[in-house]
């Protein structure tokens, strides 16, 4: 189970090893930070059939604000104009490599929706459909 910023809670010994939606939600928390400023303050994944839906509640602003990038101890790192922009292919690339070896099927499609006005992201991953054993 997950908490609410896509984390995994410690679980009691013998209890179910994590569904696909919450190692998604965790996966793409983890690549959604390293791309954005700060964490979603919610994740929440639903998969249907071929369709992956991963909803970041609190999150348009920092991702568009992009990652903190330090200087190193000798002065050296991005200018700080340059230290706040998101890469948003970079990011596409790792949220569909994440779904894609999770689900253990090609994303065929992926549709982000990022609302400024209500500061959510509604990511829709594509899957490609299962064949049918005979």
């Amino acid at each position: 189970m997950s908490d609410p910023r896509g984390e995994m809670m410690p679980s009691d010994e013998g209890s179910a090893p994590p569904s696909v939606a919450d190692q998604i939600t965790r996966s793409l928390g983890s690549v959604w930070s390293r791309h954005a400023s700060e964490r979603p303050s919610e994740i929440t994944t639903e998969i249907t059939d071929s369709v992956v839906v991963c909803t970041f509640k609190d999150a348009v602003a920092s991702f568009n604000a992009g990652p903190v990038v330090e200087e190193d101890s000798n002065g050296n790192g991005a200018k700080p104009e340059e230290s706040r922009v998101s890469n948003p292919s970079a990011y596409r690339h790792e949220a569909i490599a994440a779904v894609s070896r999770l689900t253990e099927r090609r994303v065929v499609g992926f549709i982000p929706k990022h609302d400024k006005k209500t500061d959510v992201a509604t990511e829709k991953f594509i899957l490609e459909r299962k064949l049918k054993k005979n």
